[in-house]
């Protein structure tokens, strides 16, 4: 061997001890070591949730999440997590950890990271990522209305369907027809929804519901309902709902609103957007560009006769109604219209025997009310034991006086008294059971206001609930000087005033309500007939004196 051979082989060896020497682990990311792998193994949600300092639950639930770290050429030091995947600050020697996250809906879902370390300071530079959910539980769908199981219809059909949850939102309902897809509509608050499905062949079929929320979990066992479809075999059944009813009465220049409907409890098809046509007095033509009283095809369910085209005589209004299946029904409501001639001063209609209670003929009836609030007026009576009264009976007259204590004959005849007062006749009822009467009258926006319905003191404004009379002021007419008779007055509108009758003692005997007409009359409703039309005190005097003379303009 050569000398040079011989001095090559130390620095060989030198030079491979110092290669060797920087191959040692140092710092985080030792030259040569690998780094650590980690998995999430699973977690678990907490059954109840969290209380607060009161003991009441709140939406937050614990949760314990479980890891696993391995390392090929080394050992596991500890971990980190993180909500965002960059930033692990937090530091944890187990493989696992209880966190607390809030769940107030089942879409709420939260993502956690978690990274090894092992013992030579090198971390994973892929870390685990888990997201974390609560099971809501399933979703159950019900039927709430419409045809039922084995039901025929015609072609289109209309349910209410409601889902449920144990938590979480219900936020679509889903409905198909037999192998049909599915579509959806949103769902209310109460996880509720109103779906229609039209254009059924005839022959049976079979419809689906399900409920689905938020978190695009649905009902897996769907409601569903079977029908029997039939093509023409349903028409719509129309309901009038108006104060008129077919072969009623009415008057001259008074207006008439007719209103309608169809009973969906009987008649499973739809309508359609525009179900309904009328006509007044043409049977044939509902075509409103020839017909200015006719509609064609509308969405309204209602119409007012203006007063100027209600004249005496017999007068119908025509109704329509059509389905999806476009099959029609008819209705017609005729009115007999009186003419509205007020030459004969007052009418007073007894609606109530007092025969056997106070008095023992209808004569000591009339003498205390001619000597009390009619004192002086002439008028015509109607006594209980006639029939009710129509409107040939009101026409005449212009002022119309209706008395009783519950159980009148004229109760249910509430729309031909607002259709007088509508007409121009002044009208005043008494009583304490007036709840259909004047119900009516709000109908026709002709009596603002319900004062009379005394629950604790009869003839006393104590016992009127709801009504506000913080917004009442009171002032004494001129040349009254005691309180006798005051006259209240709305503060908001200066259209409505409340009458009360005070005896001597300050007892208030009873009250009423005025409401300025369209045509200028008014409307007087006054509580409890027995103790107000047997008093013969000038405080009632005085009352009769100011709504029959001054209100009514009647004279003596």
């Amino acid at each position: 061997m050569s000398k040079r051979r011989i001095w090559a082989l130390p620095v060989f060896i030198l030079v491979f001890a110092l290669f060797m020497t920087g191959c040692e682990k140092t710092g985080k990311d030792p030259v040569g070591n690998v780094a650590p792998d980690t998995r999430i193994l699973s977690y678990v949600v907490s059954s109840a949730a969290e209380v607060d300092t009161a003991g009441n639950p709140t939406n937050n639930y614990a949760v314990t999440v479980y890891w696993a770290g391995s390392d090929k050429d080394g050992t596991i030091k500890n971990y980190q997590y993180s909500f965002n995947g960059t930033d692990f600050d937090s530091t944890l020697n187990s493989t696992q950890h209880d966190f607390v996250f809030s769940f107030t809906q089942a879409s709420d879902a939260y993502d956690l990271w978690v990274r090894a370390t092992d013992n030579n300071g090198a971390v994973d530079p892929t870390p685990a990522k888990v997201t974390i959910k609560r099971d809501f539980g399933g979703v159950e769908t019900a039927v709430l209305d419409g045809p039922p199981h084995g039901a025929i219809v015609g072609t289109g059909v209309q349910y209410k369907i409601a889902a449920t949850t144990t938590a979480g939102v219900i936020t679509k309902i889903q409905v198909k027809l037999d192998d049909g897809a599915w579509s959806e509509v949103d769902a209310d608050s109460l996880g509720e929804a109103t779906l229609k499905v039209t254009k059924m062949t005839d022959g049976a079929h079979i419809i689906y519901f399900r409920g689905v929320r938020d978190d695009g979990k649905m009902d897996e066992t769907p409601a569903a309902v079977s029908l029997i479809a039939r093509v023409g075999f349903f028409a719509p059944t129309i309901v009038n709902k108006s104060p008129v009813s077919d072969g009623g009465g009415w008057f001259s220049g008074a207006s008439i609103p007719f209103t309608w409907g169809i009973v969906t409890d009987y008649y499973f098809g739809l309508v359609g957007d525009t179900p309904y046509s009328y006509s007044w007095d043409d049977s044939t033509n509902f075509d409103n560009s020839k017909n200015p009283l006719a509609s064609g095809w509308v969405a309204d369910n209602s119409f007012t006769v203006p007063d100027s085209l209600v004249t005496a005589g017999m007068h119908t209004f025509y109704l329509k109604a059509m389905d999806a299946d476009s099959a029609v029904s008819t209705m017609s409501i005729s009115v007999e219209v009186a003419e509205f001639a007020p030459t004969q001063g007052i009418l007073l209609i007894d609606d109530f025997s007092w025969l056997g209670i106070v008095y023992t003929s209808d004569d000591d009836i009339d003498t205390q009310i001619d000597n009390g609030f009619m004192n002086g007026y002439a008028h015509t009576d109607r006594n209980h034991d006639e029939p009710a009264v129509g409107p040939g009976d009101l026409a005449s007259f212009s002022t119309v006086i209706l008395y009783g204590d519950g159980g009148y004959t004229n109760e249910t005849n509430g729309p031909l008294f607002a259709a007088y007062a509508s007409a121009g006749g002044n009208l005043m009822i008494t009583g304490y059971s007036l709840d259909a009467m004047a119900s009516t009258f709000a109908t026709y926006g002709i009596y603002p206001a319900v004062f009379g319905q005394f629950t604790g003191n009869y003839g006393g404004m104590d016992g009127q609930a709801g009504t506000a009379y913080e917004n009442f002021h009171i002032n004494l007419p001129a040349g009254i000087s005691e309180r006798h008779y005051e006259r209240v007055y709305d503060d908001a509108s200066n259209t409505q005033s409340i009458f009360a009758v005070r005896g001597i003692n300050g007892d208030t005997r009873s009250c009423g309500v005025r409401a300025d007409m369209p045509k200028g009359n008014v409307v007087i409703i006054i509580g409890q007939s027995i103790p107000f039309w047997d008093q013969t005190d000038q405080a009632t005097k005085d009352f009769g004196n100011y709504v029959l003379g001054t209100e009514f303009g009647e004279t003596k």
